[in-house]
């Protein structure tokens, strides 16, 4: 049996997914959560998790603020390796004059000619 904490978080994603879908707008590879959860032990042991509701219920010491985030790894791996690539262009361009300065310098066109002081 699904836990109520498990379908909540399986519902708003699914409705984020839905909201942005055909829209400028694109899901990020992480959404944060902050819920507040009813925590109550279970009979066979262990805890059992209930999401209370952003309504005016009672609150009391069995009621616990939970943040936490989900991360989408497809997402997460194609967003580090595009600032992977980006990098690499920033690189390629911020060495490109000394690239260029270098292959002047060694081309056969170019000739430093070395002169001694003469006493």
């Amino acid at each position: 049996m699904k836990s109520d904490l498990d379908l909540f978080i399986k519902q708003i994603v699914q409705e984020l997914k839905s909201g942005v879908e055909g829209s400028e707008w694109i899901l990020h590879d992480e959404i944060e959560f902050e819920i507040l959860v009813q925590v109550s032990a279970k009979s066979k042991g262990g805890f059992d998790f209930k999401v209370v509701g952003a309504s005016g219920e009672k609150q009391d010491n069995t009621t616990q603020r939970v943040k936490f985030k989900i991360i989408n790894e497809k997402q997460k791996n194609k967003n580090n390796l595009e600032q992977i690539k980006g990098a690499g262009i920033m690189m390629q361009s911020l060495f490109q004059p000394l690239i260029t300065a270098d292959k002047m310098l060694n081309s056969n066109s170019t000739s430093v000619k070395s002169t001694r002081n003469k006493k």
